[in-house]
């Protein structure tokens, strides 16, 4: 019987520990607050491109960076994506080619841990219809060349 009591013991050991070693610590939060340190300059409020689209690099700058912290980029329609933000002091973006027969515009926010959000507005024109199509276009004459 005592051999029972010993063995069902050094059973329920193992998970009386795990039961007492998983006790969260009441010393961390679980949510820190990160004190809002630095500053997030862009070069420009407004982008404006072409109909066609294309990729542009954005520069910004950050007052008191912090080592290992990088930016992130967000644009709230999808036609404006492709953020790459592995440059130093610039990030490059991608605006969709604009089929819409509209002019278009999204607001684009930039995120940094240490600093509030930055946001500035992509402005994107459309392709003109003229009314009218020119074909076969020749001109009859002398030419002269200088």
């Amino acid at each position: 019987m005592r051999t029972l009591k010993n063995l069902l013991m050094f059973a329920l050991l193992p998970i009386f520990a795990l039961t007492v070693g998983c006790e969260q610590n009441p010393n961390v939060e679980e949510n820190p607050v990160v004190e809002k340190d630095s500053t997030i300059t862009l070069k420009e409020s407004t982008i404006t491109m072409n109909y066609g689209g294309g990729s542009v690099l954005v520069d910004y700058s950050i007052e008191n960076p912090h080592a290992g912290e990088k930016i992130s980029v967000k644009a709230e329609d999808s036609w404006v994506g492709g953020f790459d933000t592995s440059y130093t002091g610039a990030f490059q973006m991608v605006v969709e080619p604009n089929d819409s027969g509209a002019v278009r515009q999204t607001l684009v926010t930039v995120s940094y841990r240490y600093a509030e959000d930055v946001t500035f507005v992509v402005k994107q024109g459309t392709k003109l219809n003229a009314g009218f199509v020119i074909e076969n276009v020749s001109a009859v004459g002398e030419y002269y060349s200088y």
